[in-house]
């Protein structure tokens, strides 16, 4: 088990504890910090002697993959709430780590024409939704490794969607690079967490460990990229596919 230190459980209210045989990291759940279970990759967040919550057999589970250097992920991140019924557990990934299992690499590492077709399909997109014109950070993309571990620390203090949705408009709206420090602590202290914190939290050997391990849970699963919505261990992969997979929630959820 990993605890935050004393400092953070004061802050949040609650122990930040890991549970597992190896380690437990639970996904990050938009309705708080008790929930649904997990795979054996679940972030359990929870009050000192609480254990973890047990299955319900009614409730399928809804989980998001992201990663905070895809555009794609940040338009979907933006119209998730609207478009399917909470809750929805968000669950950070490496998108780089899927492409190495998976033997491939990103559209915006190719040659120059296909980068500026992929470049000019997200703005058409964002402005088909009705969000602010879409300002590209210089560069782009970045190192995103800190800005992940963030997240998954976020994650275990119960703020892991409103700190995702805080650093993919510090890049997408306000063109910021996540690959800086500042920049991904700034998106966490306006999210509601303490920068000390989140700093000495993604540099815990545990928190990383749990991201790795978290993005090969996600591969085994069938998850190939970034933004792909799990339904019951269904997977639709890309923005585009939200009302698809709304669709199929509206199915298998009483």
């Amino acid at each position: 088990m990993f605890s935050v230190p004393d400092g953070g459980s004061r802050r949040y209210g609650r122990a930040l504890e890991i549970h597992s045989p190896v380690i437990d990291i639970r996904p990050c759940q938009a309705w708080g910090a008790l929930g649904p279970p997990s795979s054996r990759y679940a972030v359990t967040v929870l009050p000192r002697g609480v254990p973890p919550a047990k299955p319900g057999p009614e409730m399928p589970r809804s989980t998001f993959y992201f990663d905070l250097g895809s555009p794609y992920a940040y338009l979907a991140a933006e119209r998730l709430g609207t478009v399917l019924a909470e809750p929805i557990e968000w669950q950070p990934v490496l998108l780089g780590g899927l492409f190495q299992l998976a033997g491939r690499s990103s559209w915006s590492l190719g040659e120059p024409r296909r980068r500026a077709a992929g470049m000019a399909e997200v703005e058409r997109r964002a402005r088909g939704y009705g969000l602010p014109p879409m300002r590209w950070p210089d560069p782009w993309p970045s190192n995103y490794l800190l800005a992940m571990r963030a997240t998954t620390f976020a994650c275990a203090a119960g703020l892991g969607r409103e700190f995702a949705l805080q650093a993919f408009r510090s890049a997408f709206q306000r063109g910021e690079d996540l690959g800086i420090a500042e920049n991904v602590l700034r998106a966490a202290e306006q999210a509601g967490l303490d920068r000390e914190e989140v700093q000495a939290g993604a540099a815990d050997g545990r928190i990383k460990r749990a991201l790795r391990e978290a993005t090969d849970a996600a591969h085994a699963l069938g998850v190939t990229g970034v933004p792909t919505l799990a339904i019951d261990g269904e997977c639709f992969w890309g923005d585009d596919r939200l009302e698809e997979a709304a669709a199929r929630l509206a199915e298998v959820r009483p």
